[in-house]
């Protein structure tokens, strides 16, 4: 998990109260499975963490959109395209994992280039 605190935004972890992350932690770690990004704000939209994850989540989702379509696309070349493919599929699969996690532990881990979208506010 040393690899992920690169990513951690303190500033806005220091924001999250321990009440509010034990209270959420459930529904932000469901936000990263596909379209369930906005359960934790429709659970709690005065919570700093729900919203947080709902965001983070909701980019992962419209990430995950583009590469079904980036896949699909490649899916036309013959075996390249299917390696590329499968590589990623895992990609998406760990990232996923990792996200979970990291909003299991509480921690405000930003998607890099795309998380600093803010959606939810």
């Amino acid at each position: 998990m040393e690899f992920m605190n690169q990513f951690n935004d303190e500033k806005v972890q220091a924001t999250f109260t321990a009440e509010e992350v034990k209270k959420n932690q459930i529904y932000c770690v469901l936000a990263y499975l596909s379209i369930l990004f906005f359960l934790p704000y429709v659970v709690d939209k005065n919570s700093a963490y729900a919203k947080f994850h709902s965001n983070q989540a909701l980019v992962f989702f419209l990430a995950n959109i583009v590469l079904t379509v980036v896949t699909l696309v490649l899916a036309i070349i013959p075996i390249l395209g299917t390696l590329l493919g499968t590589l990623i599929s895992i990609a998406r699969l760990v990232a996923m994992v990792l996200l979970m996690v990291c909003a299991y532990k509480g921690m405000a881990v930003r998607i890099p280039v795309i998380g600093n979208l803010e959606i939810f506010k």
